[in-house]
């Protein structure tokens, strides 16, 4: 075998230097071992340009090609991770461009002490973060502490002004003006809002805090549904709203917490009437499929703008719809339903249009029928 023969195999087979041929527009004809290994075996077809880093962003086809020593360069690696090597260009015969890309081991080295002072600040960070992260979980604990307390010790005064305020009302009828008992009707419908928002506070407390567990059992969820538009037609009755069910089954057995979904069966169809029109219609629809309980409260309200939606589930948050009778609302009541829904594996979600009512639809695991 020739001299040159030994040392064009060696050079392609054995040797630690990066040697790629590229055409004149920087795509590369062929490469060696060593360059597919460090760059990635199907680099044959790539431009130049894609196989180095360019930190400074003023790097082109022509400056390479026109350089006259070694240029210090960054590759990437299939880890993703750069190498550095000094490149040189060369023309040759046939209009192909001789690449050689030489290691620098300095260069590497000093790379790889940054990339370790680099990952040990990130450990630092990570650190920081989990000590943040525990003193933020003990403050939230000692939030939801607080809330739940204070929640559950305004109660019962907040209970005693709205049973003062209805006894005053039956009592004092006839010896009162109409200023004055619509002052005594305002204090009763402030302190059952107040009285609302306590309760709310305090569910959402208990959830947050996680100590609320579910007491699960196997009941109808349809009798549970029709027990739920019985208790919330009074409401409907007082707006023209009437309460419809849809259904064509005759039994829906689940296992859940029935306190808890009767819960967000009464929010659903309350917020329904709360924001709909006199004379208008809230159908409720029960069915199973795919193995869950399906309950959808749909009203013929205005209907939620699109970009309001990811605001519903949100604690707090109110979106621009208004109840049409001026009737108060806390922010927390989908908050708990969903969280409720979530520890049910369940999933719940609205589809609403503006000017188009809203639908509310939730999903929970079915028991087997025989």
């Amino acid at each position: 075998m020739k001299k040159s023969a030994i040392l064009n195999k060696y050079v392609n087979e054995h040797a630690s230097i990066i040697m790629m041929l590229m055409d004149e527009r920087g795509f590369v004809k062929k490469s060696n071992v060593f360059a597919e290994r460090i760059l990635g075996a199907e680099i044959v077809g790539k431009n130049i340009r894609n196989l180095i880093l360019d930190f400074t962003g003023e790097l082109s086809l022509d400056k390479l090609l026109e350089s006259n020593g070694p240029l210090l360069l960054n590759v990437k690696t299939p880890e993703n991770l750069p190498e550095t090597f000094y490149f040189s260009f060369y023309k040759t015969d046939d209009e192909l461009t001789l690449v050689l890309g030489e290691q620098s081991e300095k260069e590497n080295v000093k790379l790889r002490q940054e990339l370790l002072a680099l990952n040990n600040e990130l450990n630092n960070l990570s650190r920081e973060l989990y000590k943040k992260n525990t003193e933020l979980q003990q403050m939230n604990e000692q939030k939801n502490e607080f809330l739940g307390v204070a929640a559950h010790d305004l109660r019962n005064p907040i209970g005693l002004v709205m049973s003062y305020s209805d006894y005053l009302q039956d009592e004092l009828r006839d010896r009162l003006n109409d200023e004055e008992m619509d002052i005594l009707k305002t204090l009763e419908s402030q302190s059952q809002f107040m009285l609302d928002l306590l309760n709310e506070l305090l569910d959402f407390a208990r959830i947050e805090s996680g100590k609320v567990k579910l007491d699960m059992e196997v009941f109808d969820l349809l009798q549970l549904v029709s027990k739920s538009i019985r208790l919330n037609k009074p409401f409907g009755d007082k707006k023209d709203i009437r309460i419809d069910i849809k259904t064509a089954l005759d039994s829906l057995p689940v296992n859940a917490d029935m306190g808890k979904i009767e819960q967000v069966m009464n929010n659903l169809l309350s917020n329904a009437v709360k924001f709909s029109e006199a004379g208008t219609n809230v159908e409720v629809e029960l069915k199973e499929k795919g193995g869950y309980a399906r309950v959808s409260v749909k009203d013929q309200g205005p209907g939620i703008p699109e970009k309001e939606l990811p605001l519903l589930f949100k604690t707090f948050s109110k979106t621009s719809v208004r109840p049409t009778a001026d009737e108060k609302s806390t922010g927390l009541g989908l908050a708990i339903v969903k969280k409720i829904i979530d520890a049910h594996a369940g999933s719940i979600r609205v589809e609403s249009k503006a000017g188009a009512g809203s639908e509310f639809i939730f999903l929970l695991p079915a028991l087997g029928r025989k």
